[in-house]
Formats: structure tokens, C-alpha cells, sequence
């Protein structure tokens, strides 16, 4: 055969066709691409790598776009080739076989490539091996473009809303990076698959089967690296950004709170680095917020709390000093509707009249300072707004409301003051002030009450949020209350502390295969570990003989002393309250498979 040309090959093929031998035309029609593929003129034998890869990517993207627009009179082919086999198979159709790849659009799209010169560079397939796979993985690509830039122009034009949705649709499919990604991995892989099969009678369809397999396998291959580098999966995203966030703030987190597993945080707690973190965590978060408010204080204890509301009134003093407030008539007004909106609401809140006196006087100070009898000066400001503030914690709304409103007429007459005497630059001073201000009452809030964390001045990220909500709660999950919000927020979503050890948990998780073990005489002492109880437990039990712990499990007694087996022999990692809890549950699973 080897003496054979390339077109004596397809002649012979085309012969064995005719006479009805299938198989020797199909291994002549081999040998011909074979023989092809050999038979490179010098010219191109000679090309450099990078002339090759280069024509092997226009010639690739050139045919993956002819193959893109001659796609929809293929379709139209195939189904109108299919009918008419149903029309064969029932007798109903005679006559020549619509041919399904000769169509009309891949002879104008070759007609117009020899028009312009360009049939050779269509038809360029690569010479070595990186020209091959930049020229199947163009040839992907460009399909793929081809389809996706016709549903961006579909786009753009069409009036109907569902064409619409469909366009972008094909937009998506076909110039996403996931879709370009797919066209890449799947070029690659069918060029491999034909690399690897080459001259055989396998090639097409092994080329076929690597485009195929190719992105499912990388999709197969990325999860399950991610499965080796963490066996609880991988965090969810925004998960992973408020784990991050809690980081550079100086809280730690564990795996199993940067994946959100319950299972992986309960046996982290179980251990000795998972209780000490369990411990250092509250005081991180607390450190954290407080240093919101510029403090190095390790716990928000009293004298830590003095020293921020002494600091912060300083800072508020040396922003307005010298200022005094001149209300104007607009102001006296405003005044006036919020103490007759109150008085007409009735709140119920148990301050309520404390609300009440401080807004009159409030309202009376700036009557005397319009008629000139007194004037509100900085430390007025100050200690007006210090009281306002707390009120705008009120659980009721109206008390709420009412102070809010009030805060703004005093904030907006210094700011107007501030700028009138030319000391614009002290309101971003005084701007900040009033927020760590408002963040110090959330703080002094959350650890106020009852409580041992309270009584020790430990912040907990519930705690801080719930202040935060009491202040204003569409701030709070529009994520407007700045850091100190976000601290909260991460801290919430992310668990920083434990929800629980996991005793409960644990036990009930291992109970059912720990006790059939133990009526079967087979405990191993590996079994702890794998269903996330102290190993040190299952290896006491398997110390008994065949049957005693059944028997143990029997009585008060036998219970009793199981018990204590547990915490003597357990090398200080079974507390009383564990054994107990493990001794009962089994106790009990045993009395249910006795009845």
C-alpha cells in the first residue's frame, strides 16, 4: 500500500464502497490520511513552531466560524436526511439522499476564502505539535465565539422579549469565560484523544470522545483537589470573605468555621488547641471592637469604658470648642412638632419620662438662645447629645424616633455654626466623634445586663449586633454602621464561638454502630475516630471481655461503674458528665434492640 498515492487510495476506497465491502474502504480511506499526513511538502516541513502555531490558529478559527454559521442548515439537513430513512423503512420515499455535509453555506463560505486567497490558510492544519493543538483548540473556540457573537447581535436587534432572553442565553454559551474555558478543554482534549489514536480506524471517534470527556474530567479532577485539601469542602464564598475579614481584624478562626461544618467545629472543639482557641476567640473579637472606638483595652471592663466615653468627649470638645449653638426659627419650629408628636403618641417605654424632660429642656435652651436669655455652649452640646444618644437605643419606637429627630436639629445647627465662623475642616472631626460615639453606646449596650461574659467585659459578636440593631436595624443589614457592623456581622455568620462541644452530638452520631459492636463482642478501639468521639473511650470498652459490657449496661450499678472506668482510665480526656451521657445512651440503645 505504501506505493500507493493519496488520491489512488480514495479511488480504490471509493470502488470497495461500491462493491458493498465496507470494511476494506474504511482501512483504505485510513491509509489515504495516513499517507497525508506524511507526505508534507518541504515548504511546510520547514515551518518554525511559532509560523506554525500562529497559521494553525487562523485556520482553526476560521474553520470553527464556517462550522458555526453552516450549523443551522446542518440541522435543517439532518432532520429532513432522517425523514426521509422513516420514509425508506415504511416504503413511503424513493430517491437520492439529501447529502447532510454538502450544504449550500459551506460552498459560498469556501467559494469566498479562494475569492479573497485565503482557502490555503482555511484548510492549514498544524505540522508539529503545538501548531495541532492550537489549531483544534482554535477550531473549538472559534465555533464556540462564532455561536455566542451571534446571539450578542440577536441581542441588541430583536423586540421580542423571549428572543431576547434566548439571545443572551446563546451569548452566555458561547463567549463566557466558562464556555471559553469548555472550548479550550475540550479542543485540547480531542486533539490528545487523536494524537494518541492516530492512523487507526479509532481516530474520529476517539477524537469525538476526548472533546467530550475532556471538561468533565478537569470539572472532576478541580473538586476533587479541593476535596484533598480540605475534606469538608470548600467555604462558600462570601463565607471565606467574612472568615478573611475577621483575620485582619485579629480574630482567629478554625477550618470547620471558615467551611461552616458543624461536624469538623465540634471535633476541633473536642480538642486541646480547640478549646484553648475556643477561649482566646471572645477575647480577640473583644479586642477588636474595642479597638473601633481606638482602644487597646483587652476587655470592656468599667475603667476600660470610662476611659473611651473621657476620650471620645475630648474629641468632640476640641472639634466645637468655642462654639455656640444660634438656632434659627425653622429649628424652634421642628422642635416644637417633635415634642407635640411624642406627646400625642403616649409611649410606653419606662424612660419615657425621662424622654420627655430632657426633650423640653432641650426645646427650652433653644428658646433662650433666640430670645438671648442663655446660649447652649460646648459642654451643653456635648451633654445634650450623650443623653440623646442612649434614648436612641429605646426598645420604644416613639421614644426612638423622637430622639433621633432631635439629634439631627442639634448636629445639623453646630454644623451649620461650625461653617458659618469658617471651621469647616473641624466637621470631619466632629463626624467622626459622633460615630465613635454612637458605637461606643452600642459597646457599653452589649455588655450590659446579666451574665457571667457581660460581668467580665467580653463582647460577643451577638451581643455587639444586637446593640447595633437596637440602634438602627436597616443600617445594620445594609452594612452602613462601618466596621464595627461588619465585625458583628462576620462574627454572627461565621460562629466564631461554638455553638456547642459536640457531646451530644457525638454520642448520638455513634451510638447505634458503638452499640452494635459491643453486642457483638467486636469493639475496636479505632472506631472513636471515625465516628468522633475520643479514641481513648472505645479503647476502654474493648477492654472488657466478650459480653461484660453488656452486662455492665444492665444494671444502675454496672452503669455506675462503666462510668468510672471511662473517666479513670481515660487519661484525663473523659469528663464525668461525658461518661455518663455515653453510659446512658448505650444503656438505652441496648434495652431498645433487647424489646
Amino acid at each position: 500500500m505504501a506505493d500507493y498515492t493519496y488520491e489512488q487510495y480514495m479511488e480504490a476506497a471509493k470502488n470497495a464502497d461500491n462493491a458493498g465491502d465496507e470494511d476494506a474502504a474504511r482501512k483504505l480511506v485510513q491509509a489515504a490520511i495516513s499517507l497525508k499526513k506524511k507526505t508534507v511538502d518541504k515548504k511546510d516541513q520547514e515551518v518554525g513552531v511559532v509560523e506554525d502555531v500562529l497559521r494553525s490558529v487562523g485556520g482553526g478559527l476560521g474553520r470553527g466560524i464556517a462550522g458555526a454559521v453552516e450549523l443551522p442548515e446542518l440541522a435543517y439537513r439532518s432532520a429532513y436526511r432522517g425523514i426521509q430513512e422513516l420514509g425508506q423503512l415504511a416504503g413511503l420515499s424513493e430517491g437520492e439522499d439529501l447529502p447532510i455535509f454538502d450544504t449550500r453555506t459551506g460552498k459560498l463560505i469556501r467559494g469566498a476564502a479562494e475569492a479573497v486567497g485565503l482557502d490555503d490558510e482555511l484548510d492549514y492544519r498544524g505540522q508539529t505539535t503545538a501548531g495541532k493543538y492550537a489549531g483544534t483548540i482554535s477550531e473549538f473556540a472559534g465555533g464556540g465565539g462564532a455561536f455566542g457573537l451571534g446571539g450578542k447581535v440577536l441581542k441588541n436587534i430583536a423586540k421580542s422579549p423571549t428572543t431576547r432572553k434566548l439571545a443572551a442565553g446563546a451569548e452566555t454559551a458561547g463567549l463566557g469565560k466558562k464556555a471559553l474555558a469548555g472550548s479550550v478543554l475540550a479542543g485540547g482534549g480531542s486533539e490528545l484523544a487523536g494524537q494518541l489514536s492516530e492512523g487507526t480506524q479509532y481516530e474520529p471517534y476517539a477524537r469525538l470522545g476526548g472533546a467530550l470527556v475532556s471538561p468533565m474530567a478537569a470539572n472532576t479532577l478541580k473538586n476533587t483537589a479541593l476535596k484533598a485539601i480540605s475534606p469538608y469542602g470548600g467555604a462558600d464564598p462570601s463565607r471565606a470573605a467574612l472568615a478573611k475579614f475577621l483575620g485582619e481584624k485579629g480574630v482567629s478562626t478554625t477550618a470547620g468555621q471558615k467551611v461552616g461544618s458543624d461536624t469538623l467545629r465540634r471535633k476541633e472543639s473536642m480538642t486541646e488547641a480547640g478549646g484553648q482557641l475556643r477561649e482566646t476567640q471572645a477575647d480577640e473579637f473583644t479586642k477588636a471592637v474595642l479597638k473601633e472606638v481606638g482602644s487597646d483595652a483587652p476587655r470592656a471592663t468599667p475603667d476600660a469604658l470610662i476611659e473611651i466615653q473621657t476620650r471620645l468627649g475630648q474629641n468632640m470638645n476640641e472639634a466645637i470648642s468655642g462654639v455656640k449653638l444660634i438656632p434659627e426659627a425653622e429649628d424652634l419650629k421642628n422642635m416644637s412638632k417633635i415634642l407635640q408628636k411624642y406627646k400625642k403618641l403616649k409611649p410606653v417605654d419606662p424612660d419615657a419620662e425621662v424622654t420627655n424632660t430632657l426633650l423640653k429642656q432641650i426645646n427650652r435652651s433653644l428658646i433662650d438662645t433666640v430670645s438671648k436669655k442663655s446660649v447652649i455652649d460646648e459642654d451643653q452640646f456635648v451633654s445634650f447629645r450623650q443623653q440623646l444618644s442612649k434614648q436612641t437605643m429605646s426598645k420604644d419606637q416613639a421614644t426612638k424616633n423622637a430622639t433621633i429627630e432631635t439629634l439631627k436639629i442639634i448636629d445639623d445647627l453646630m454644623d451649620r455654626q461650625l461653617i458659618s465662623s469658617g471651621r469647616s475642616s473641624d466637621i470631619q472631626k466632629l463626624n467622626k466623634a459622633r460615630s465613635d460615639y454612637r458605637n461606643f453606646f452600642a459597646i457599653e449596650k452589649s455588655v450590659a445586663g446579666s451574665g457571667e461574659l457581660k460581668a467580665m467585659g467580653i463582647i460577643t459578636p451577638s451581643s455587639i449586633g444586637s446593640a447595633l440593631r437596637s440602634q438602627n436595624k436597616r443600617q445594620y443589614v445594609q452594612g452602613k454602621r462601618g466596621d464595627l457592623g461588619e465585625l458583628s456581622r462576620a462574627g454572627e455568620a461565621v460562629a466564631v464561638f461554638p455553638r456547642s462541644s459536640g457531646t451530644a452530638e457525638n454520642i448520638q452520631s455513634a451510638i447505634g454502630k458503638l452499640s452494635r459492636q459491643i453486642a457483638s463482642g467486636t469493639v475496636g478501639a479505632g472506631l472513636g475516630t471515625l465516628v468522633g468521639i475520643p479514641p481513648i473511650v472505645t479503647g476502654v470498652i474493648a477492654a472488657f471481655a466478650p459480653g461484660a459490657v453488656n452486662k455492665l449496661l444492665g444494671t444502675k450499678a454496672g452503669q455506675a461503674y462503666l462510668a468510672n472506668q471511662l473517666v479513670k482510665k481515660g487519661e484525663g480526656l473523659v469528663t464525668e458528665d461525658y461518661a455518663r451521657t455515653l453510659v446512658g445512651a448505650l444503656a438505652s440503645e441496648a434495652s431498645k434492640e433487647q424489646e
